[in-house]
């Protein structure tokens, strides 16, 4: 290896830690997608719409897109948005369980939102979330807004947390994985017996039902829960022996993946600077100390 004085300027420079544009992600939207039909329509529409959102918000915003083995190519729009994508590398049916513990590793993000193809925010929901501090063990959910405008109760694959707290738990158990069913609804249960408390955003921050093509760029798997039903019958019984966590398969990703695509927008603004703030570290480490 040669010294550092005799490597020129340039070299020196691509040597060295580069953040030409920095930004802090404050909300990391992670989407899995399954296609086995025609196109990707669906989730080219859905990405170009939030594309036109206000600049600042999207500086604060990743969408980590989860091609859970699609049979159709999955590739992500030319568009001025910080996006992942990331593939499965087999087609293992009904993977969300997985999928979303994927996202969850891979988000930037101390907040992370979960949610599927077939809804949308409005810019107003998202910039809610961006703005919302101290979640702590809080999961919310969001009412839906149906194509007629109407607000029906929510569902259980969209919700918001903090991402310390999905994986404090272990997060999904992928025992479900590969088969239809409960996955969901046993996050929810695992979430509120260690003390997370469910919330509903406020019906002013919905999310919206979106009006895709289900028979050209969706997906075709049959919903059948005579599977996973036994499964979660079982744990139902395990809980009341060893606990929550003892039912738990704290099966992670056993599955392979690979890193498709990855881009950083250019930001509209600089993060606002902070130049006093480690000076105050003997504050936060005595509030660490006293009151945590």
């Amino acid at each position: 290896m040669l010294p550092m004085e005799v490597i020129s300027q340039e070299a020196k420079a691509s040597l060295a830690p580069r953040r030409i544009y920095p930004f802090q992600i404050e909300l990391s939207y992670v989407l899995s997608v399954f296609f086995n039909q025609e196109d990707t329509a669906a989730l080219t529409d859905l990405l170009e719409t939030y594309a036109t959102y206000d600049p600042a918000l999207l500086d604060k915003i990743e969408f980590i897109i989860i091609d859970d083995g699609s049979a159709v190519p999955v590739e992500l729009p030319k568009l001025n948005l910080n996006m992942t994508l990331v593939r499965a590398q087999i087609n293992k049916p009904w993977n969300s369980a997985g999928a979303k513990n994927l996202g969850t590793i891979l988000a930037s993000g101390a907040k992370v939102l979960h949610t599927d193809l077939d809804y949308e925010f409005p810019e107003k929901t998202l910039a809610k979330m961006v703005r919302m501090r101290l979640l702590g063990k809080r999961i919310y959910k969001f009412f839906i807004e149906d194509v007629a405008g109407n607000l029906t109760r929510p569902h259980p694959n969209t919700f918001l947390l903090r991402r310390a707290q999905f994986l404090e738990h272990f997060g999904y158990d992928e025992e479900f994985a590969g088969f239809y069913g409960f996955e969901d609804t046993m996050f929810y249960r695992l979430q509120r017996n260690m003390g997370a408390p469910i919330f509903k955003l406020p019906a002013r921050y919905p999310k919206k039902a979106r009006a895709i093509n289900r028979e050209r760029s969706y997906h075709s798997l049959i919903r059948c829960l005579e599977r996973n039903r036994p499964i979660e019958q079982r744990k139902r019984g395990e809980w009341k022996e060893y606990g929550p966590l003892g039912a738990l398969s704290r099966k992670m990703l056993r599955f392979p993946w690979e890193l498709v695509f990855e881009q950083e927008r250019l930001p509209s603004t600089l993060p606002k600077k902070r130049p006093y703030w480690e000076r105050f570290w003997p504050l936060r480490f005595a509030w660490g100390l006293f009151f945590r």
